[in-house]
């Protein structure tokens, strides 16, 4: 259908995953961390990291993300020790069970690569940057005794107790046939036809097989021939191969030529305004006995606002989480889009997802009562954004990554003075 003008809607607002096909702002279903209010969806508690939370009281957690648990005491979810990625249980949040990209699992601790001179963290390790537990006895030589992944521990005579990479892709690799790999990093799968080694997925590809790619990276959709495409920017409802041109747009915008994305915020309606551009809420003008878009306050980040209160955001726009003020804030460094400032659902470039965030079209548990007007289903619209089912931590990719995948230290891209080589970035500087 057309509104004002603009075409199908094809956002929601943001925190809802579905909404009235005539106004984006009407909610019927939430997506997780975030409950219904007469037609609105709010984060839960900022305090809280709830994946669903109760709504009349939106501290007390009803369900976790699947890194955290719940205390059923108070109704708050906790999450692992640092440096853990996922831990034993709620009695044992230091017992790691798994560990960050670069540490070791040592019965239930993640160890940094460090010899054992109490040398944790000072930057240096005797067996080499690939060795995760190194023993260093005076007048020896230094002995590794466990590999992180990418390489192996070698039992050959002459280099037994040190770490042999593995062939690029590979992490975990047979210790007497380097080149015979067993398992790959996320981002390749294993070619058995081919003797056992690791061929990269397609780009932006979190895994896939021989056919192509199964699951792809956080902003990016599969396509029907298997690769990975990355997801249209607002406003756009579609695009091609450049996410920020559209080639049509949501709902509250019109096509423009002027416009850079393609796309021009229609604020001006003739007659009643029936959808709004985002940064804009509906309200009604009693002096044209009409109804227009109110813009919310310049630099507020919202996406919405309240109608008498354009300083007060209901909902932000993209990069921005609503704290208890109703005000937008920043989204912590590394971090491309968030819950809270603690609930980080993809990275900026440059970053990586210590557990990369997983998502699905699964239903959100946050809805509308079943007797709601809005949550008629013959006259709904889903959102194009997914429903968050795993939050992340972002760390930098490591130097010379510009952007890396699966780890801070396999590398997508390279900074300037490196070139792109097998997952590495090697320098073009021969002195």
């Amino acid at each position: 259908m057309t509104i004002n003008n603009a075409s199908v809607l094809a956002a929601c607002d943001p925190g809802c995953i579905t909404c009235s096909a005539t106004d984006p702002s009407a909610c019927s279903n939430c997506a997780q961390g975030f409950y219904f209010n007469t037609g609105i969806c709010y984060p839960c508690a900022l305090s809280s990291n709830c994946q669903s939370c109760n709504q009349t009281s939106p501290a007390q957690c009803t369900s976790c993300f699947p890194s955290d648990f719940l205390n059923t005491g108070n109704s708050t979810c906790l999450s692992c020790s640092s440096p853990c990625i996922t831990c034993s249980s709620i009695s044992q949040l230091s017992f790691c069970t798994s560990c960050p990209a670069g540490y070791s699992l040592n019965n239930g601790t993640c160890q940094p690569p460090a010899v054992n001179d109490g040398s944790v963290g000072s930057g240096g390790n005797a067996c080499g940057l690939s060795c995760g537990s190194c023993t260093v006895v005076a007048n020896t030589p230094p002995t590794c005794k466990l590999c992180l992944a990418g390489s192996v521990l070698s039992t050959v005579n002459g280099s037994a107790g040190t770490c042999l990479p593995c062939l690029t892709g590979c992490s975990v690799c047979s210790s007497t046939s380097f080149a015979t790999c067993i398992t790959c990093f996320q981002g390749n799968y294993l070619d058995t036809s081919n003797g056992n080694v690791c061929q990269a997925c397609v780009s932006n590809c979190f895994s896939c097989t021989a056919i192509g790619c199964q699951t792809c990276m956080t902003g990016f959709f599969l396509t029907s021939d298997f690769a990975c495409q990355q997801t249209c920017s607002i406003p756009c409802a579609t695009c091609g191969s450049n996410p920020n041109v559209c080639n049509s747009c949501i709902a509250g915008y019109i096509s423009s030529t002027s416009n850079p994305s393609g796309c021009q915020a229609i604020t001006n309606c003739t007659g009643n305004c029936t959808v709004c551009p985002f940064g804009y809420k509906l309200a009604s003008n009693t002096a044209s006995n009409s109804t227009i878009c109110s813009a919310c306050s310049s630099n507020s980040n919202c996406a919405r606002c309240v109608k008498n209160n354009p300083a007060s955001c209901t909902s932000c726009l993209v990069g921005f989480y609503l704290n208890s003020q109703n005000i937008c804030q920043n989204c912590p460094t590394g971090c491309a889009n968030c819950i809270t400032p603690t609930s980080c659902v993809s990275c900026s470039p440059g970053y990586i997802g210590q557990v990369p965030a997983s998502i699905s079209k699964t239903t959100s548990t946050s809805q509308a009562p079943t007797n709601s007007s809005t949550s008629n289903t013959s006259n709904t619209s889903s959102s194009s954004s997914p429903t968050i089912t795993q939050v992340v931590t972002c760390v930098a990719c490591a130097s010379p990554c510009a952007t890396c995948s699966n780890s801070p230290s396999t590398c997508l891209t390279c900074v300037n003075g490196f070139t792109y080589s097998g997952n590495q970035c090697v320098t073009v500087f021969y002195y």
